[in-house]
């Protein structure tokens, strides 16, 4: 474990850097996301041009800090928790299925306190948090619902199971396809990955400090150096003649883009997470660190659409991939990810069922 005096000064050290403020209201050329633009590597050309842009550059040096930070407090709480005799149950078997979450400030925050607020979210909405806090019978988890000053205890507590139980069934009402938000395609994606459902089998979660987070890089969807958020990281699982990558992965609503935008928006994000985190192996080691990737090796990368299966949008994906031209022959330097997929979703039409899934083609990242 490292010590607090390290943690310290790695944090008084770190706090010099971070974003370089009024970056993002820097005027840029707007980089034009319609059918203009199409292949693979006129995607990743506009990344690297970006990169070597004054305001790409503080943008990416400014990342690459707070990812350092963000690995050292989260190596930093895994270890807190390793000691800890108290640990989180992750699932109830009578009561609804959650999805527990953090966030970079979580993370970040939570290590001068040796412990990090934990997101807890249902159908997409973030429903309270858990905290675990000392008291004179030892430490136990407290679960605060959102917009209430109660703490609950999570476990070991009949009275307090009750009424969590209570207040997750009030909200256990799937919204309606035409209300469904991203995080909710978000959130049934992760339980699909959780229940080890056929298409994710190869799939699991980027977690930091031990949970699903978003993952922050240093471009926006539209391509400008400027912070934009991955819905989601998805680690694959070595086999056949590939190893592990980093899928980053596009969600869209049912009333959301198709898979052309979807998929330019996840590339341009891989293209941007590739160059931020392979610069150099200092900057490689902390983000493997971070993503949990023990080879020394450039960390690869990939990039998934998540849409809606429609007549209109198979189409769009036949059409997209053709026009995309993605190869990843070795030995091309300039390729920054390795691989690309659309996966369709199937919204259930009933409270007990589960959200569908399939890989454009049947072809998994």
């Amino acid at each position: 474990m490292l010590d607090k005096r390290t943690v310290d000064e790695l944090n008084r050290l770190l706090g010099l850097g971070g974003d370089t403020p009024g970056c993002m209201n820097e005027s840029l050329q707007e980089l034009s996301m319609t059918d203009t633009l199409k292949t693979y590597k006129e995607l990743e050309s506009f990344v690297l041009n970006q990169e070597g842009t004054e305001i790409g550059r503080r943008k990416l040096e400014g990342r690459r800090k707070k990812m350092l930070q963000m690995s050292v407090a989260a190596k930093f709480l895994r270890n807190s928790e390793k000691q800890s005799k108290v640990k989180l149950p992750r699932s109830r078997p009578t009561a609804p299925k959650v999805t527990f979450t953090v966030n970079q400030g979580n993370v970040i925050s939570g290590q001068k306190k040796g412990h990090h607020p934990i997101n807890v979210e249902m159908h997409g909405k973030n429903v309270g948090i858990i905290v675990k806090e000392s008291g004179e019978k030892g430490q136990h988890w407290l679960f605060t619902p959102k917009g209430q000053e109660v703490k609950l205890m999570w476990s070991n507590n009949v009275n307090d199971a009750k009424e969590i139980r209570k207040y997750f069934e009030s909200i256990t009402e799937q919204p309606t396809r035409e209300k469904v938000k991203e995080r909710e395609i978000q959130w049934q994606m992760f339980k699909a990955i959780q229940d080890n459902t056929n298409e994710f089998r190869h799939l699991t979660p980027v977690a930091i400090a031990g949970f699903p987070s978003e993952v922050p890089t240093w471009i926006n969807l539209t391509g400008k150096p400027a912070t934009g958020n991955i819905d989601a990281l998805i680690r694959t699982k070595p086999g056949g003649n590939k190893g592990a990558s980093f899928l980053v992965f596009e969600l869209k609503s049912p009333s959301g883009e198709g898979p052309r935008k979807a998929l330019q928006q996840a590339i341009l994000y891989a293209i941007a997470l590739s160059i931020e985190a392979n610069a150099d192996p200092k900057t490689q080691e902390y983000y493997r660190a971070l993503f949990g990737s023990s080879k020394d090796a450039r960390i690869p990368f990939g990039a998934v659409a998540v849409v809606e299966d429609t007549e209109a949008n198979r189409r769009e994906a036949d059409e997209v991939i053709k026009e995309l031209n993605f190869d990843v022959k070795s030995g091309d330097s300039r390729t920054q990810i390795d691989r690309i997929g659309i996966l369709f979703y199937i919204l259930p039409s009933d409270k007990d069922s589960d959200t569908k899934w399939k890989w454009h083609n049947d072809k998994k990242p």
